[in-house]
Formats: C-alpha cells, structure tokens, sequence
C-alpha cells in the first residue's frame, strides 16, 4: 500500500478453517452447546483506495456450514462475489440443509446508475432458527421467490413468501403461534398479506391488509 497519493493497493488475505463457534463466541453473549461449523475465506484488493470506481476486490468462500443437533446448514458450492466498478456482483450460490435449499444471485450498484439485480428462491425449514437460538421451538416451511430490480436508490421488490404449517414458541413468550398458514405478496414497497391463518394459544387466527 502506497502511503501517499491515491493509496494505490494490492492486498490479499487466504484463511484455513475457521470454528465457527470461536468465531462466535468473540462477538455473541452466548453460543449453543453442541454448535458447531466452520467457514474459510480468500480475498484480494487491488487499486487506488481513495477512488474506489477504480479499486477491484474478489471473495470467495469455499466452505461454510453450521450443525445444532440433528439440524445442519451451509454453502452447497464455493461463494464468490466481485467488487469492480462500484459495482457488487455475487455469483449463483446455494445454502443447503435440513428440508432447506436457497438459491441467490445477483448484482448491486454501490454508486452510478447501475441496474440492481437480486434473486432469491427456494425453501427454509423453520428448524434451521433453533442452530442459532435453541431456545425457540419451530416447525414448519417458509416458500420464497423475491426478486429486486430496478435501482440501489429505488429498488423495485416484487416476489411472494409462503408460510406452511409454521408454529414458533420460545419460555419467554407469553402467547405461541401454531398451524400458521399463509401468502404475503411483495410489490415494490408494500407487503401484501393474501391470506394468513393459524392458531395462537388455541385460537383461531385470520389476518389481511398490507404494510
């Protein structure tokens, strides 16, 4: 790194195996007995560090996954994402696990004109929040398919959630929600509730509107 001038940079950082436990217990109040996971990360910088149209940076993440249990998460592939132009461009990437499976991709303008492209799709298990919360009991599908268009100051939201059979419960919380079932629309800035039923404490539950 250059001292002077545009700072102008060539850097890279290779890391083995990380425990993500470790990792976690640095920043958190309180990690999960019987959690564990680990996650690996190479990345280079290149190019003048105060104009950063042209500063170009690379990351890849080879591994990365989380058990609890019976329950596990992680990459299915390497993740990669590429910083040039002001631009951010994740690559196709998939996070699989128990009854999970989500599929991202796409492009974020950090300045300029830019379109925004983002994706994603797939299926999470409601399990997969007791990895990070054990606390919480949880059971049930949520559906996604959101996509985002438009621009980084105007970002354009379209896309649907599908919430089946979800319950949650946690010591804490006076009330539990069981057999949630519903639609939630996304279009541009409002969230449309299509449909939403499920029980609370026993009750029969209905909602709709938008947000």
């Amino acid at each position: 790194m250059n001292l002077t001038g545009d700072y102008e940079t060539d850097a890279s950082i290779d890391t083995a195996s990380i425990p993500l436990d470790v990792l976690l217990a640095t920043y958190a109040s309180s990690v999960p007995e019987g959690f564990k996971g680990e996650t690996e990360l190479h990345a280079t910088v290149k190019g003048p560090l105060k104009d950063k149209t042209k500063l170009e940076a690379h990351l890849t993440i080879p591994t990365l996954s989380a058990t609890y249990q019976s329950l596990q998460i992680g990459a299915a592939g390497p993740i990669r994402a590429d910083y040039s132009h002001s631009v951010v461009t994740l690559e196709p990437a998939e996070i699989r696990g128990t009854d999970t499976s989500i599929r991202m991709q796409g492009i974020f303008p950090l300045a300029g004109d830019a379109s925004l492209t983002l994706t994603a799709q797939g299926t999470i298990d409601a399990r997969i929040v007791r990895i990070f919360s054990p606390d919480v009991q949880s059971s049930g599908t949520v559906a996604l398919d959101v996509r985002t268009s438009g621009s980084a100051k105007n970002p354009i939201v379209q896309g649907q959630v599908r919430l089946q059979n979800i319950a949650m419960a946690t010591p804490d919380a006076p009330v539990s929600v069981d057999k949630l079932n519903g639609t939630l629309e996304l279009t541009d800035d409002r969230v449309q509730i299509a449909s939403l039923a499920g029980e609370v404490n026993g009750g029969q539950l209905s909602a709709g509107g938008s947000i």
